[in-house]
Formats: C-alpha cells, structure tokens, sequence
C-alpha cells in the first residue's frame, strides 16, 4: 500500500530518490548530527525564553560560531546591527545569555567582546542542575 499523506509520518524530499520519504527512512551522514541538532534545539529554545533582543543576540553568536567554526569568538556589531540589534541591545542581550548560563563572555576595554558558547552539559553544571547534589 502506497505511504499518503498525513498518515502520522514527517515526509521530506530526498533529492537522491526524486520523491517524498518518511525521515526515518533517510540515512544518517553523521551519527553526531542528530545529538548536535537537538542539543542547538534546546539552545536555542532556552534563548528564546529571555527578554529583549537575546534570541536576536543568540542567533548572531550561532552564526558566526558556525561561519567561524569555533566556539569562542568576538561579537562584533556588524551583523547585529543589520538585525536591529544596537550596541545597547547586543550588551543586555550579552548578559541575559550569560545569566541563563548559554555563554560566557569576557568584556574588554574598547574592543568586541569575547563570547564563548556553553555545551548543554556545561550550562546545567553552571547552573547547579546537574553534577552536584545539594
């Protein structure tokens, strides 16, 4: 019996069979890439909660953490100004980020400030949620 829509799968497009296949059928490139989608998830979902332009800060720091290929870099205004993110936005936005243990930064006397990305792991164990039994 053919697959139809809607019958509970998630269908995407597979370029390599010409047609539509059920995401579990697809095959895994990477056995990190799934750990490593899911662990961005719910970084991303924890950035999303704060207030102000954090998520906006949040997605600009995974941009060039991603473009940069290194987890410790320096934000510069740039992009986060073609985003609407002033300088005051990007520094509240630093700090919310750093208070919900998603980054750590290291501010310098005028020069961009150094942010480094927690790992899931590491932002729990900043915040006392894992690790150490009170």
């Amino acid at each position: 019996m053919p697959r139809r829509l809607g019958d509970g799968d998630h269908l995407v497009w597979d370029p390599h069979q010409h047609q539509f296949v059920s995401v579990t059928e697809l095959p895994v490139r990477n056995s990190n890439a799934r750990y490593l989608h899911v662990q961005l998830d719910n970084w991303l979902s924890r950035a999303a909660q704060l207030p102000g332009r954090a998520l906006h800060v949040a997605l600009g720091i995974q941009f060039e953490t991603a473009v940069q290929r290194k987890s410790t870099i320096q934000l510069g205004n740039h992009l986060l100004r073609s985003w609407g993110v002033n300088y005051d936005a990007k520094r509240r936005g630093l700090q919310a980020l750093e208070a919900a243990g998603l980054i750590t930064v290291e501010y310098r006397l005028q020069a961009n400030p150094v942010v480094t990305v927690c790992q899931a792991e590491t932002a729990a164990k900043r915040l006392h949620l894992v690790g150490e039994e009170s």
